[in-house]
């Protein structure tokens, strides 16, 4: 059984068998789909679109098939009793074309249906999409690629009924220039001309309006996306309209639409669009009068008992997870291609605590941050040289990982992040502004009332400071002192010409709440002037909700860019039994985060757990 994290696939393409209940995944699945000679497809099956069996080969060729080389974008259709499938393939001297295959069951083995490709054998076509109209006649949906025609072509033509050949001659529906989302590329490094305009991926759907629509991908100003095409007529000859923004705006495409078993829709896509990195994404849609749009809530908590939760989106595409565990002794990391996806990501153990002295207890707050080519885990951790009954005396600790994946390769303690002067320091990180590298944190200043503050100032590297620490905040209102006089848990968001730290402030009992520093990006961050303190908590928290002590946050983005998205840990009960430390349930949860017209962060209230 694998997971779908695990499963290398683009172009993904899934279907619903209602009988069985089951869900089968096709897709691009060579292992390098770009040269060298295909293998094949290969089809995976799952109840629950998380677990999956497999890979099955769906089709393998016979020595006599055409074609040996970049085998794409197989999707599978039920049609009168039988299994059609749709797939490209190219061979040497030879355009790359659309095919159909058949077989008896979604499983395979599918055999050559089509004597060859039915797209146009001078052109060079690919992702055949199969659509029947509103009288029953079955058309197929291709494009002619960019490398031929240079803006890229979306063209139709009409099926037999047995779909073994086509009727008459394709007709061009739209370019992919039309669409103002689109961005042109030049064809080689050599070249400065951005004229060339890619066509990927048509999708056909006929909307609860009535109206039809079309996804299909490209190239935008955040990478490869999908975008939605409108038949002014209802259609397939159109003519197409284009909405001005897509779907999906950054390094994800090939989308599909399903409904689960369960009645969501949900959209289909694989991201990154870098090999050997691609995944499918599963995003549930929200359909609203023809519009589509991806739905921003999320099934909370996202991951049970993770306190303290940070999330890093990298460049690879992945969201890379950390957290308290329970039992404070080890550092883990899991990562995914979605936030929901965390929840069942196979965490790693990728540090342990000491065995005494330093580092040996109460190991809290681990953040991955990526700086300079390298993996930096900023971590608190308790534990005493001196002492070796001390488990409360917390410094800042920094781990180092080389590997282009953090899960892999080894990590290297740096040792103490030192500050100041020595006292209780925690809850370390750390954000790059103007060029200059800053870390924020809390720590205890024996000459200032409270058991923590927060205190920002310059690195010179990942592992050290330099200069002097600067306070920005400490307890001082009445919801930042109960049971202890606490700031931590500093999280920084960058937008609006503004830079906002929020933190966490009283006991991590219910009366655990956030507060919001605020300074202009153009100001000296190291002067306090500079920081505004807002005087109520901004997150608290919410008896209709059933949220309680929502805190130490981190900010992130949705899956296409387009959103800031809250990661916070909070209880869903408010009574707990001894110290609200060591109870285990503070899970995390993600919502995402509204804006205001003066362009600060809206909080809101915690969502309910569903």
């Amino acid at each position: 059984m694998l997971k779908r994290e695990e499963i290398q696939i683009r172009d993904p393409f899934i279907l619903t068998d209602t009988n069985e209940m089951k869900y089968y995944l096709y897709g691009t699945t060579d292992k390098n789909a770009w040269e060298g000679k295909a293998t094949g497809f290969d089809v995976y099956v799952s109840l629950d679109l998380e677990n999956w069996e497999g890979p099955f080969p769906a089709f393998r060729p016979e020595a006599d098939f055409w074609a040996d080389q970049n085998y794409w974008a197989p999707e599978v259709y039920r049609y009168e009793g039988k299994y059609y499938m749709f797939a490209s393939f190219k061979a040497d001297n030879r355009c790359r074309g659309t095919q159909i295959l058949v077989s008896e069951h979604p499983l395979g083995p599918f055999i050559p249906h089509s004597d060859g490709p039915i797209t146009p054998s001078d052109w060079e076509c690919l992702d055949g999409t199969l659509y029947v109209d509103d009288l029953g006649i079955p058309w197929m949906v291709f494009c002619h690629e960019w490398l031929q025609v240079q803006d890229g072509e979306m063209c139709a033509v009409q099926l037999m009924k047995d779909f073994k050949s086509v009727i008459g001659a394709p007709v061009i529906l739209f370019h992919a220039s039309e669409a103002s989302w689109v961005c042109g590329f030049a064809r080689s490094a050599a070249s400065t001309e951005k004229n060339n305009f890619v066509t990927d991926g048509p999708f056909l759907y006929r909307a609860e309006n009535g109206e039809l629509l079309m996804l299909w991908s490209s190239h935008g100003a955040d990478g490869y996306a999908i975008g939605i095409a409108r038949s002014a007529t209802g259609q397939i000859t159109g003519p197409w309209l284009h909405d001005d923004e897509p779907l999906f705006a950054k390094d994800g495409g090939h989308g599909m639409l399903f409904t689960t078993f369960d009645g969501t829709f949900m959209l289909t896509i694989h991201r990154p669009n870098r090999t050997p990195d691609e995944r499918t994404v599963f995003l549930p849609i929200i359909e609203e009068n023809g519009t589509l749009k991806i739905k921003r809530e999320y099934k909370n908590p996202i991951v049970l008992q993770r306190a303290d939760p940070w999330i890093y989106k990298h460049t690879d595409g992945y969201y890379y997870f950390t957290a308290s565990v329970p039992a404070f002794d080890c550092i883990e990391l899991r990562r995914a291609a979605t936030i929901q996806g965390l929840e069942s990501a196979i965490p790693t153990i990728i540090w342990r605590k000491h065995a005494a002295g330093k580092m040996s207890s109460l190991i809290w707050a681990p953040e991955i941050h990526f700086i300079d080519g390298k993996w930096y885990i900023h971590f608190a951790a308790g534990g005493s040289d001196e002492n070796l009954d001390e488990v409360w005396d917390h410094r800042m600790y920094v781990l180092e990982n080389e590997s282009v994946n953090p899960i892999e390769g080894a990590w290297v303690e740096k040792g103490q992040l030192q500050t100041n002067w020595e006292s209780v320091a925690l809850d370390a990180t750390t954000f790059e502004h103007q060029g200059v590298r800053y870390l924020v944190w809390a720590q205890k200043d024996p000459e200032i009332e409270g058991n923590s503050n927060l205190y920002i100032a310059e690195m010179s590297n990942p592992w050290t400071i330099k200069g002097k620490q600067i306070l920005l905040t400490k307890p001082e209102y009445p919801w930042e002192i109960v049971g202890y006089w606490v700031n931590e848990g500093p999280a920084v968001l960058k937008k609006n010409g503004q830079i906002f730290i929020s933190y966490s402030a009283s006991a991590t009992d219910s009366n655990y709440c956030m507060g919001l520093l605020t300074a202009l990006d153009t100001s000296d961050l190291l002067d306090p002037k500079s920081w505004i303190k807002s005087p109520e908590p901004v997150f608290k928290s919410n008896d209709e909700a059933g949220q309680y002590g929502p805190g130490h946050n981190c900010f992130t983005i949705s899956e296409d860019g387009s959103e800031d998205i809250m990661i916070y840990h909070s209880r869903s009960y408010k009574e707990i039994i001894g110290d609200p430390l060591f109870d285990p349930n503070r899970h995390a949860r993600a919502q995402k985060l509204d804006w205001n017209e003066d362009g600060t962060p809206n909080f809101g209230i915690p969502v309910a757990d569903r």
